[in-house]
C-alpha cells in the first residue's frame, strides 16, 4: 500500500511541476487570433487565397 500511495504522490508531482511550467511569464504584446475560412461572411477562400 505504501508503493501505491507514493507513486501516485510522485506522479501528483509531476503533472504539478508539468502545469506550473506552462505558467512561464511571456509578454511581447502580440494578438493571435485564429479563424476557419470555410465559414462566410468572415472569411473565404478566393483563388487560393484567405480573404
Amino acid at each position: 500500500m505504501k508503493k501505491i500511495l507514493s507513486l501516485v504522490l510522485v506522479v501528483l508531482m509531476l503533472a504539478t511541476a508539468v502545469c506550473l511550467v506552462g505558467c512561464g511569464e511571456k509578454d511581447d504584446n502580440t494578438l493571435l487570433v485564429y479563424t476557419e475560412a470555410g465559414f462566410a461572411p468572415y472569411e473565404f477562400i478566393y483563388n487560393n487565397e484567405i480573404v
